[in-house]
């Protein structure tokens, strides 16, 4: 498995964030992004992951996976004419393919960036536009879970089963017993049904040690 103890999508997200924070000219960044976004914090770049899969790859105990990272960066900025947001989310959406698709530390870890998919939105605020994009990349890798072996020492041995039996019905209105089985399920005196604390039935099952 990538990383003793860690997510892979843990692994590459802190991977992309490095580079994504440092982008030049970006006013914020946020991990996992914020909404909404005020101008001042524009432009503004947010990184989150998307629905991860897991795809077991070979029938046998020990689970090899291809597994499949959506890396999901969303991106904003502002401007004072509708050209100039999208020129600016243009720019910007070039940005984060240059680093993200060239970032060595990413791609090593990775089989494959299987595709990357953007959609883009604008919108009018006052005097000021707004642009954004939400890119998806889909980062795909290969995974090994090796299997647990459980120490039976650790655990303790299972000696036997009791069962007990405490009907709804019939129940005793005002009765009170003690101690019984399971108290939490035992409505107070007067109850209008059970179970009432009482066993109307009880099997012990011994195993063998």
């Amino acid at each position: 498995m990538s990383g003793a103890h860690t997510l892979a999508r843990r692994q590459l997200r802190l991977a992309a964030a490095q580079v994504l924070q440092a982008l030049p000219g970006v006013a914020a960044f946020d991990s996992p992004p914020v909404t909404p976004t005020a101008p001042k914090q524009m432009p503004y770049v947010g990184l989150q992951c998307g629905v991860e899969r897991k795809v077991n790859v070979v029938q046998q105990q020990l689970v090899t996976t291809t597994t499949t990272v959506p890396l999901e960066v969303i991106a904003r900025v502002s401007a004072n004419t509708a050209e100039a947001a999208q020129d600016g989310i243009e720019a910007l959406a070039l940005q984060i393919e240059l680093v993200l698709l060239g970032l060595v530390p990413l791609l090593e870890q990775l089989q494959r960036i299987a595709s990357v998919t953007t959609t883009t939105e604008f919108s009018a605020e006052g005097s000021k536009y707004q642009a954004g994009v939400v890119m998806t990349f889909e980062c795909e890798l290969f995974e090994v879970f090796e299997p647990a072996v459980l120490n039976p020492a650790d655990y303790p041995a299972l000696q036997g089963v009791d069962v007990h039996v405490d009907a709804g019905r019939p129940y005793d209105a005002s009765g009170i017993y003690l101690a019984p089985p399971f108290p939490d399920s035992v409505a107070p005196a007067p109850r209008t049904s059970g179970p009432d604390g009482r066993d109307e039935g009880t099997l012990q099952i011994d195993l063998p040690q």
